[in-house]
């Protein structure tokens, strides 16, 4: 699962939907799985397993940190490609969220699949979302024509996956880095993913909700 979320992030550029006319739809869809996932499965596990500062300080974290560089730094320089000889380390700093946040992603994954395997499994649609159309992909990466740093990006889940098997890794680290990703991913999830009023399509969002949510519901029940 790991090796495939790396793939896909990899060759996100190939499958970018932007320019698509389905775009509307397929975000309306992919939203849905991804609040959905989020708000029934991945935030109440955050919750079980960490209370107080463990919990809310990453969680809370992680949310703001996506906020502020998008106010302070990726709003300021959104006109990147026009300013092509100017020095604003604005890739670099791209590079380096990108690098942490699927370091992390990979580290949380391992250990979602490892306690179940059904909630991993789930898990993989909303990553492979957020990593083919969303801003973490490497087709917003203005880095991505440097082959060895767009290996590098592709490769840190990876290497967050190999972090969390390692003797340094212990499970108060595992429970910050799984609120740290709960609160990003509840960013992204409500501020980018889902489609502005005058986009994506109503009825796909509501059928993703309904049936992302009965399978979700009815795994919960099965026996392990």
């Amino acid at each position: 699962m790991v090796l495939l979320l790396s793939a896909v992030q990899f060759f996100s550029d190939r499958i970018n939907i932007e320019r698509s006319t389905l775009k509307g739809h397929i975000s309306s869809f992919a939203a849905a799985i991804a609040i959905t996932y989020l708000l029934f499965n991945f935030l109440p596990e955050a919750y079980k397993k960490s209370e107080g500062l463990v919990l809310f300080f990453p969680l809370i974290l992680g949310f703001a940190l996506i906020h502020l560089l998008e106010k302070f730094f990726y709003k300021k320089y959104s006109s990147r490609f026009s300013l092509k000889k100017a020095k604003t380390y604005h890739d670099e700093l791209h590079a380096v969220v990108l690098f942490i946040y699927h370091f992390v992603i990979g580290a949380v994954l391992i250990g979602i699949l490892e306690t179940n395997l059904v909630s991993g499994l789930l898990f993989m649609p909303p990553l492979l979302m957020f990593t083919t159309i969303g801003n973490w992909s490497l087709h917003h990466a203005y880095l991505q024509q440097i082959p060895h740093r767009r290996l590098l990006l592709a490769s840190s889940t990876v290497f967050g996956a190999l972090f969390a098997k390692s003797a340094a890794f212990s499970p108060l680290i595992g429970n910050l880095m799984v609120n740290f990703t709960a609160g990003i991913l509840l960013f992204v999830v409500v501020r980018e993913s889902i489609p502005q009023p005058k986009e994506g399509n109503p009825f796909l969002f509501v059928l993703g909700i309904a049936l992302y949510g009965a399978m979700l519901f009815f795994l919960h029940q099965m026996p392990y």
